[in-house]
């Protein structure tokens, strides 16, 4: 039968290009053309330092492909760095087909590593390795310098980044923003609400449908520096958790917004609404100046509690939070991963250490 775009062997042709697409997944597929330019790379580093283990981050698969190669030809240990769980771009079969893959790409790995406890499980459970938590982290030189003089006016909200859909549901805080707002006149023009993302249509629509646009400001995409000095004007800052259901893919469970650690290097008041009563409400908690809502209500009774302590301060605003953010911190990660690496270079029992609660300082 001739294989064509049209016709009887169409079927057939779709069914062998895609059985060539995953044995060619197998060995990196789109980055197999520039793995000998890397691996001859890897040779010349290796001549010139002495290399005592290696971290192969993913995505993409080159990471892991690469990392288990140098592991293998030159004896030294190796260690998996996931930024997000690896099976969450994939669903139905192509899932199921890219596990048994993994699970045969990890089997020589000493360990993984993940940003958060709930990854860190999922992880233990596909690959049977010890499994770790390195957080993501802030960097403080971002944040550093006076903090600017607060303009005068009503107290502002600052939401900057994506907002995920389904699992971010933004309108439980733009509804108790408008339950607020309707409680009494004198209210309406104390806060607004003020978001920075790309996602400022999704965001417009939904003020609108709290009947809130115009105690709300919103704007698409604006430099990192222009970013963080937004947060750092801000009164208060929105963190939104994910919401948790079964419907829900579960590869989401234990996703923290990235912008949560410049919220908490910056000293912002910190209104989380809703909580994921998991990672996020975990971490947190150990934090300082930090109130959850999960209902509108909840929400309005937040608000008013701001709008009550602003009034009483000499600024009209919210006092900054001396909060220790050194766990929160980049250098903190790196020191993680160094005690991490050390481990695996003197043989430990990594089993043990992963089963140690902060043994990395995870918390």
């Amino acid at each position: 039968m001739q294989l064509t775009r049209n016709g009887p062997g169409r079927g057939v042709n779709r069914i062998l290009q895609r059985g060539l697409s995953l044995l060619l997944w197998a060995e990196g597929d789109y980055s197999r053309s520039w793995q000998p330019c890397a691996r001859l790379a890897a040779d010349l580093v290796k001549r010139k330092f002495r290399i005592d283990a290696v971290i192969g981050e993913h995505g993409p698969d080159a990471g892991l492909h690469l990392a288990k190669w140098f592991s293998r030809r030159y004896q030294v240990p190796w260690v998996v760095d996931f930024r997000d769980p690896i099976l969450m771009p994939f669903s139905g079969i192509a899932r199921y087909l890219y596990l048994i893959l993994a699970r045969h790409w990890l089997v020589s790995a000493s360990a993984t590593v993940t940003v958060t406890p709930g990854w860190a499980q999922l992880d233990r459970t596909l690959f049977n390795r010890p499994s770790f938590v390195i957080r993501n982290g802030f960097d403080p030189d971002d944040i550093l310098g006076p903090t600017p003089a607060r303009a005068a006016g009503p107290l502002r909200i600052v939401y900057t980044g994506q907002v995920w859909r389904p699992f971010q549901r933004l309108e439980i805080f733009l509804s108790g923003l408008g339950l607020l707002r309707s409680m009494c006149k004198s209210l309406r023009e104390v806060i607004k609400f003020t978001y920075v993302g790309p996602h400022d249509k999704l965001v417009s629509r939904l003020a609108a449908e709290a009947g809130v646009e115009s105690a709300v400001e919103i704007s698409g995409r604006v430099s990192r520096p222009e970013a963080l000095q937004l947060q750092r004007s801000s009164d208060i800052a929105l963190v939104v958790g994910l919401t948790k259901d079964p419907s829900l893919d579960w590869s989401m469970t234990g996703f923290l917004p990235g912008k949560v650690y410049e919220y908490l290097g910056a000293g912002l008041p910190i209104l989380c609404a809703p909580s994921d009563h998991a990672d996020l409400h975990s971490m947190l908690e150990r934090a300082e100046g930090v109130t959850f809502a999960d209902t509108p209500e909840d929400v309005a009774r937040a608000l008013r509690q701001f709008v009550f302590t602003a009034s009483k301060s000499p600024s009209g605003g919210l006092p900054k939070i001396k909060r220790d953010v050194r766990p929160f911190t980049r250098r903190e990660s790196a020191r993680q991963l160094s005690v991490l690496l050390d481990a695996v270079v003197r043989r430990r029992d990594l089993e043990a250490m992963a089963s140690i609660r902060g043994a990395l300082g995870n918390g």
